[in-house]
């Protein structure tokens, strides 16, 4: 009766193949599997097939999950579990156009995810978590007088009732529960109070650090959700919208719960790994298939994930033990020698992320001409002559400046100036190199904005089945680009 379903796994993976370590992490892989195809398949049904892979793929690369899919701390299991319970208790509710008989088998589907999930993490957040997301969203569906048919409305109404019910009964085991206790199966964990209080924004720092770079962007995944969508009858395309708004009404609530429910117990228990990820990637799943179709997309939302990135990646670089956030490890320190490479990591992928995302939001519904040679010549006469050309003066000014200023430390460097030689090392190579990037960085700058957006445009904007014409198709503009300014330059075109 104990929460030790992830270590059964484990052991029956080592008692059929031996004890090897790749005999223990895969059992736990194949959770992970089943845990993204089962999201994968009820976002298919409920929403779009697209919106179940986006889900799917960014449940797959969300560090949180695949870290623990491929370690033995056994914390997948509560996360897939919970992804299968959520997934085919919706179906079953709300999936109104088909037959009774699959409905079934998706219902079955949640009987196996909430089974699974009070044998890894308990009642409180193994079952009471899908059980009132589905059975909340139903209950608002009700109020409006969409509760479907009798199945939906009995599995919808024990939902409510088991899931409170649960909740109850687990926070009544926690006023009896000690540090001497053993595992509650109510609980899912051993009670451990920690020394300090949590704060609220724990639970919050640690999804935000454990599911990095995504958590950038499940923000405005979530508020994307909370647009309501248009549906006025039972049929046709009212009806899809219909199973549209409720799969987003149960996916907010499913986080929400999750959020609440975990975050409370902080108080009581050590930290553990967040098992909502499924219903975080769904969120933005759903929301990455809306911005496809044609939801209004503004530039702010690609701004506002890049600055997010910018803020994990600071927190990274000076705090690396961070990034053992999707080990649910908290106390431990990072190695010495390994915290220049891992800076260097969280770099390369937060920008990336940051960069794509602002690439994509600006792009999203462009349908200009792309590398087209008048509109970088043309942006350059709009900066030469802007204020009447006096921008273009101080840039002439300030690269003036700084070669006077390296030649004059040159020079005194070279004949032993006192003062000169007075200065700092690296502050007198500095001045002395300042003017070749005072002179190419906002060229550079300037030009490398332009050409990464029309790049990014002609990729995207004709993409097609995987091969090999689809992956040289970056790299054809760039000499076309190359091609059109050498022939402007031969007819003797000025900017």
């Amino acid at each position: 009766g104990r929460p030790q379903l992830a270590f059964t796994s484990m052991a029956l993976g080592f008692k059929l193949f031996g004890l090897h370590e790749w005999a223990g992490r895969l059992p736990l892989t194949i959770w992970a599997a089943l845990g993204a195809l089962a999201l994968f398949g009820a976002l298919s049904r409920l929403v779009h097939p697209r919106a179940g892979l986006f889900a799917a793929i960014a449940l797959a690369t969300t560090p949180l999950y695949f870290v623990q899919a491929r370690t033995m701390l056994g914390d997948i299991v509560a996360m897939s579990a919970l992804a299968i319970a959520w997934s085919g208790l919706s179906v079953a509710v709300f999936d109104d156009d088909s037959p009774l008989t699959t409905r079934l088998a998706w219902f079955l589907v949640g009987g196996v995810g909430l089974a699974a999930g009070f044998g890894s993490r308990g009642a409180l957040l193994g079952v009471a978590v899908p059980l009132l997301a589905v059975g909340l969203s139903w209950g608002l569906a009700q109020s409006q007088g969409r509760g479907g048919h009798l199945f939906a409305r009995a599995v919808g109404a024990l939902a409510i009732v088991g899931g409170f019910a649960i909740v109850v009964r687990s926070f009544l085991a926690l006023r009896t529960l000690g540090p001497e206790s053993d595992l509650s199966p109510w609980i899912g964990a051993l009670i451990h109070p920690p020394a300090k209080l949590p704060t609220f924004d724990v639970i919050l720092a640690h999804i935000g650090h454990s599911c990095a770079p995504w958590s950038a962007f499940v923000p405005f995944a979530l508020g994307r959700l909370f647009w309501a969508s248009t549906w006025n009858d039972r049929g046709g395309a009212g009806a899809i919208e219909w199973r549209r708004s409720v799969a987003k009404t149960a996916i907010l609530l499913g986080a929400s719960i999750a959020v609440v429910l975990e975050g409370s117990l902080y108080a009581y228990t050590d930290v553990t790994a967040f098992t909502g990820v499924a219903l975080l990637a769904a969120a933005v799943g759903v929301a990455l298939f809306d911005y496809e179709r044609g939801a209004h997309a503004s530039l702010v939302v690609g701004l506002g994930t890049l600055v997010l990135a910018v803020v994990l990646q600071h927190d990274f670089s000076t705090l690396p033990e961070k990034g053992f956030q999707a080990f649910s490890v908290l106390s431990t320190q990072f190695p010495e020698a390994l915290k220049p490479r891992a800076g260097l990591v969280w770099k390369a992928v937060m920008f990336g992320f940051g960069l794509i995302a602002v690439l994509t939001f600006l792009e999203q519904h462009s349908d200009r001409r792309t590398f087209d040679s008048d509109r970088y010549f043309g942006m350059i006469r709009s900066v030469r002559l802007l204020n009447g050309g006096s921008l273009a003066l101080a840039y002439f000014a300030v690269v003036a400046t700084t070669s006077v200023a390296g030649l004059a430390v040159w020079i005194g460097t070279r004949f032993h100036v006192p003062f000169v030689v007075g200065l700092p090392l690296n502050l007198r190579e500095r001045i002395t190199l300042a003017w070749w990037a005072v002179a190419l960085a906002p060229g550079a700058a300037f030009f490398g904005v332009l050409l990464l957006c029309d790049v990014w445009h002609f990729v995207f904007s004709g993409a097609g089945a995987l091969g090999k014409r689809s992956l040289v198709r970056g790299l054809l503009p760039i000499a076309w680009l190359v091609d059109r300014a050498q022939t402007r330059s031969r007819e003797g075109l000025s900017f």
